[in-house]
């Protein structure tokens, strides 16, 4: 028997992954609204790019200063 996934699952988890960066105020669909120029929408992509970099860089050193975590290949059998 044929397995598939069910149809629209793929975009939906994909529209998930768009979203979960975005800040409340600022839902808008992939494309430039027409009010808006396309310099500024490239303007505004590049202020989220630096954002979310700056935060990885940032949770980083975190992880760096703090937590010392044991190593991954520390296996425990009962």
């Amino acid at each position: 028997m044929e397995t598939r996934c069910p149809e629209g699952a793929g975009q939906r988890q994909r529209s998930w992954l768009g979203a979960q960066h975005d800040s409340p105020g600022s839902r808008q669909g992939s494309r430039p609204a027409s009010a808006k120029s396309v310099r500024e929408y490239q303007q505004q992509n590049e202020q989220e790019q630096e954002q979310e970099q700056e935060q990885a860089a940032y949770y980083h050193r975190q992880e760096e200063n703090h937590t010392p975590r044991p190593e991954k290949n520390i296996t425990r059998h009962a």
